[in-house]
């Protein structure tokens, strides 16, 4: 994912189980706060590059996308996911293509690797049950996971990457999926699941507090703006329904087959992926917030911001 110009290699990376990478400088042909903006993540953020793939974690039909202005496009969404609301708010006059399809002066400004199933290690996705709970407490596993996540970050940093953004795990155990499978034993959401969750978000803070003591030519800031305590985002979501459509054996929404019409109101679509009015909470209090608990230790909007040139550079 290395820059293929000079003027692109001051990058920021976003990460959500995602990343992605953009400039400080404005370039001479265009207007966005960032030239380049590339995302690499999993099915919140992947935007067609499972289309082709021999998977059934692919969404390119309808009702996916039914709320997204060029349709279904393989976005596990009704609409916009996170990384294109952020395209919008960095000024992108367009939204970051996929892997699959980016071509030519695309891929200067950016490029987006995500896929469905994809994670911080190698084998997942690959499986349909996996023996990490035999194998590790919850909190072993968060430590593998994020001394894991170091190392592949220490190698965009030296791809070039200066403006870092990683997001926290949402809190997996509300997902429609969750709380049907589990139960809940009276509870909203599954709360052993958002504990373990919550293991791993607390170790991508000391993670990012490290990074930056390290590497003082660059920036990390770590997210945790996506599904904290739905109910307190505001008023008026529909808690009782939860997912907004019927959905196959895979917790998918099932092809061709109409979806809720209240869908502003529906923290998720499916059974496991936010829905679009979700997404555009996540990403704005992830732009500008003045809660560290939403964005450590600043947001993206200032770290925008920052300059890689003013800071010396430490190994």
């Amino acid at each position: 994912m290395a820059c293929e110009t000079k003027s692109c290699c001051w990058n920021w990376v976003m990460a959500f189980v995602f990343i992605s990478v953009f400039n400080l400088q404005s370039p001479v042909w265009g207007k966005p706060a960032v030239p380049c903006y590339f995302v690499f993540g999993d099915s919140l953020v992947d935007s067609g590059n499972n289309n082709n793939l021999a998977t059934d974690a692919k969404v390119n039909y309808w009702p996916y996308g039914i709320d997204f202005p060029k349709g279904p496009t393989g976005r596990f969404c009704n609409g916009r996911t996170i990384a294109d609301v952020t395209a919008e708010r960095l000024g992108f006059d367009d939204y970051i293509p996929p892997f699959a399809t980016a071509n030519g002066p695309e891929i200067i400004k950016g490029v987006n690797y995500a896929s469905g199933s994809a994670g911080i290690r190698d084998e997942t996705g690959s499986h349909q049950f996996y023996n990490s709970s035999q194998l590790y407490t919850p909190s072993a596993y968060a430590r593998i996971l994020s001394q894991q996540y170091s190392r592949q970050l220490k190698t965009l940093h030296r791809y070039g990457a200066r403006k870092v953004t990683l997001a926290g795990i949402g809190a997996i155990g509300c997902t429609p999926n969750a709380t049907s499978y589990y139960g809940t034993n009276g509870s909203l959401c599954v709360d052993k699941m958002n504990s373990a969750v919550q293991l791993f978000n607390k170790r991508l803070v000391t993670l990012v507090d490290q990074l930056n003591v390290k590497h003082q030519d660059s920036k990390f800031i770590a997210l945790n703006t996506l599904v904290q305590t739905p109910p307190g985002f505001r008023p008026g979501f529909n808690m009782s329904t939860l997912r907004c459509c019927d959905v196959n054996d895979f917790g998918l929404c099932i092809r061709t087959k109409s979806p809720c019409s209240q869908r502003a109101t529906h923290i998720f679509w499916d059974s496991f992926h936010p829905a679009e009015v979700l997404n555009l909470i996540a990403a704005n209090k992830a732009f500008h917030s003045e809660a560290t608990s939403d964005a450590y230790p600043t947001d993206i909007q200032r770290l925008v911001h920052f300059n890689p040139e003013a800071h010396s550079t430490r190994s």
